[in-house]
């Protein structure tokens, strides 16, 4: 004879909650405890897992985005390598330091977009070779920095000036041409050079370089 022996209640406990149900055959329930027992001890052995890969997860995120950090160009880096593409002639380097939005003020007439501005540049050292901008950064705040230039150059070549067409081609002179010290302000837009704003100081910009040259200005 087949006895089936019940209990008024029987419970499965997995992690820290308890479920009631009722009364059914002790085999039954037996089976049932043991499946959810097989079921909990899965569980627990696939945590160190899941653990160990959410942990080597964030450590590899951590480290590209340190490493994205890390090679990421500071403003004084963006600066000074602008600055040195201009004195090796570079001007489509040069170019790509500068925002499409631009501006250049300070000892012009008017402010200069990214286009004027190499322009000017271009024609500056087509006649006067050795330029240098004699760079010193002085502050650097997150976007801004605070550098101060002393141009220096010598001029070899002819001299045009297709911005300033009230002066004639100037014919090499051999002299060297040492500009007065000027801060500038630069403010970055993401890695790009958004404003250089140059101080205005006397003797300074093209009007003083020119007067260096023996060139008089024109009212």
């Amino acid at each position: 004879m087949f006895i089936l022996k019940y209990r008024r209640f029987s419970t499965a406990v997995l992690g820290s909650a308890v479920f009631f149900r009722p009364a059914v055959p002790i085999s039954y329930t037996q089976r049932s405890l043991q499946a959810n027992l097989n079921s909990a001890r899965d569980v627990a052995n696939l945590l160190p897992l899941w653990y160990s890969g959410t942990a080597l997860n964030f450590f590899l995120i951590h480290n590209v985005n340190k490493k994205e950090k890390d090679t990421m160009m500071k403003p004084t880096e963006i600066l000074q390598e602008h600055w040195k593409a201009i004195e090796e002639k570079n001007f489509d380097k040069a170019r790509g330091y500068l925002a499409e939005d631009f501006t250049f003020s300070g000892p012009v007439p008017k402010p200069l977009g990214a286009k004027e501005y190499i322009e000017v540049h271009q024609s500056l050292l087509g006649g006067l070779q050795d330029w240098k901008f004699n760079f010193s950064i002085l502050n650097e705040q997150e976007n801004k920095v605070l550098a101060k230039v002393r141009i220096t150059a010598t001029h070899t070549r002819d001299l045009s000036l297709p911005f300033m067409p009230e002066v004639s081609t100037i014919r090499a002179t051999g002299k060297r041409v040492a500009l007065p010290e000027e801060k500038v302000e630069v403010v970055l837009k993401g890695d790009k050079i958004a404003q250089l704003k140059v101080e205005q100081v006397p003797e300074g910009g093209v009007t003083g370089l020119l007067k260096q040259l023996g060139v008089p200005a024109k009212s």
